[in-house]
């Protein structure tokens, strides 16, 4: 309790610091919604009955048993998007069958909605953000088998920027489950469903599609609509106006789930296009001294008075600019912005800069660059992969800060730590990234990145590594999943300066392990991506920290456990 108190009384001292300075533009988008009109229910409901009836005939699919189906997350960042979060909830299952505009959600608060016809929402709509329509045009959110099941039906090729209620066909994939539930996972992209085929079986967390807008849509997002196996729409989420007996989900988020989704910079505030063309997000990450800054946040569920502390800080370390902002404007936002903008000094300081925000006790950076135009590149640096990661993808998206003086960048990839024998050596790249495709199984490659222009050309970042461990041998094969998930206690405790944490998944998982200090900071992330199942192990580096007592924190959607190290110098 004592260490809680000091950590809320530490932030309250930091907020103190900063000033409230109002924003100078932002506010709410717009939501998408949905509507599946009688007859196109109707027809979808006998069609699935048809292709049921004909999978249980052929024997390709089992009679429904009395299995407790729990759902996962139905949605995934993809590998080349680098947001912290990337959706928002705009609308629940509608409780009351009463209309228009009587409405009651799993909570019995009324974010859903009706219509004049009588249709009352009967899914839950999973809404990209920010930037929808850009997610979509460059297919950064995918949509995910949130249980495992057999495929009842595939509907592609129908089109996909839908802005308006219209009779068209929606792009989905309906699933059905051992219990005899089906889930239906509607307007996907177009082109973008699932290449198996009516019975065959899809594993949780298989690929379905990309997060779309077609059919009956006005903007992109995720329809997910569960039925039971009479048919009847079930709402997974479990609440006050929803007695079920547990939560249909393995890790239930909270009704209001906050989170800081992007933090950017910018040339200027972002242009919310007419629908259905892609929003102008004016990303910046490189500048030149003297240039005008816009800092951006983007949320997801900001509630009236949650407040957050901002800075930008310089290379070596200065507060150029330290305020807070709280929303006191509307109770909730499902999804909200507010940017900021600052000239930068003529004489600015060269280098690496950070945007950093404090929100709901978590801290969140985004990196950028300065530059002076009347010299040679700075040094690069390389920000994805972090160092040392495991990558589970065929193809890896190298990326690195931008700089705003750069004709033009080199890069080198090497299995070897001298770069005698590189593998790729690419220059005139006039992009912030490059995506290494064909990687070898099981192998470790370093790679580092300069940049050039007129005045001559860069030194060379620093050398990095990551290491494909998509597949694995015959002999690893066979050995024995764990059962469970598990974090194991660090090795060796006490440690100084390094040690290593080791944890079991049972299947593959998106993993966030985390280091904290007493006063609940965050002060190192050790793992943000997917993973397979096994047993994997990490090093942690405390070099840069003073002795004490430190937490580790192992989380995936449906597992969290906590535990303590010692580092003594």
């Amino acid at each position: 309790m004592k260490y809680s108190l000091l950590f809320l009384f530490l932030m309250m001292l930091h907020s103190a610091s900063a000033q409230f300075v109002k924003p100078d533009g932002g506010g709410s988008i717009d939501l998408p919604s949905d509507h599946l009109s009688t007859e196109q229910r109707s027809k979808i409901m006998q069609n699935l009955e048809i292709k049921l009836d004909s999978l249980e005939r052929i024997g390709a699919i089992s009679k429904a048993k009395a299995i407790d189906v729990r759902f996962s997350w139905p949605l995934r960042a993809e590998s080349h998007l680098f947001d912290f979060g990337y959706h928002g909830i705009s609308n629940f299952v509608d409780h009351n069958s009463k209309f228009p505009s009587v409405l009651t959600d799993y909570n019995c608060g009324r974010r859903t909605y009706d219509t004049n016809s009588g249709y009352n929402h009967a899914g839950i709509d999973f809404f990209t953000w920010p930037f929808g329509w850009n997610k979509m045009d460059n297919s950064e959110v995918a949509v995910l088998a949130a249980a495992p099941g057999v495929i009842l039906d595939v509907v592609d090729g129908n089109f996909d920027r839908s802005c308006s209620f219209n009779n068209d066909s929606w792009n989905a994939v309906y699933v059905r489950h051992s219990d005899g539930s089906v889930a239906w996972y509607g307007h996907l992209k177009n082109g973008s469903a699932t290449t198996k085929s009516i019975g065959e079986e899809v594993e949780e967390g298989e690929y379905l599609g990309i997060v779309g807008s077609s059919g009956n849509s006005t903007g992109p997002h995720l329809h997910f609509e569960v039925h039971d196996a009479s048919g009847n729409v079930v709402d997974p989420f479990k609440g006050t106006c929803n007695q079920i007996e547990s939560s249909l989900w393995q890790s239930q988020r909270d009704y209001y789930d906050s989170e800081l989704n992007a933090l950017h910079t910018q040339s200027a505030g972002p242009v919310f296009n007419q629908c259905p063309s892609p929003e102008t997000p004016n990303y910046k990450d490189g500048f030149l001294m003297g240039d005008n800054l816009v800092a951006a946040a983007y949320y997801r569920d900001q509630l009236q008075g949650q407040n957050t502390t901002y800075k930008i800080t310089t290379p070596s370390g200065s507060t150029f600019r330290n305020w807070n902002h709280s929303s006191n404007e509307i109770p909730h936002y499902s999804a909200s912005y507010w940017y900021w903008s600052y000239p930068l000094p003529t004489q600015a300081e060269i280098g690496l800069w950070t945007f950093e925000a404090v929100f709901q006790n978590k801290t969140y950076i985004h990196n950028f660059s300065v530059s002076d135009p009347d010299t040679k590149p700075i040094s690069v640096y390389l920000e994805s992969p972090q160092n040392g990661a495991e990558v589970l993808e065929t193809s890896q998206m190298l990326r690195w800060v931008p700089l705003a003086d750069a004709d033009d960048y080199e890069i080198v990839i090497s299995k070897e730590e001298n770069f005698n024998h590189p593998v790729v050596e690419e220059t005139l790249l006039n992009s912030r990234d490059y995506e290494f495709q064909d990687l070898d199984e099981n192998t470790v490659y370093y790679w580092k990145v300069r940049a050039r222009n007129e005045h001559g050309t860069g030194s060379w970042s620093e050398t990095r590594t990551f290491n494909n461990g998509l597949s694995v041998s015959i002999e690893d094969e066979s050995k024995e999943l764990p059962a469970e998930p598990g974090l194991s206690q660090n090795y060796p405790n006490p440690f100084n300066p390094s040690t290593q944490i080791s944890y079991k998944l049972p299947r593959s998982a998106h993993v966030q392990l985390k280091v904290y200090n007493l006063l609940g900071e965050e002060v190192a992330s050790l793992e943000n991506s997917q993973k397979r199942a096994g047993t994997h192990s990490v090093t942690f580096d405390a070099s840069g920290l003073s002795s004490g007592i430190y937490y580790y924190r192992l989380q995936t959607s449906d597992f969290l456990e906590v535990k303590s190290m010692t580092l003594i110098k």
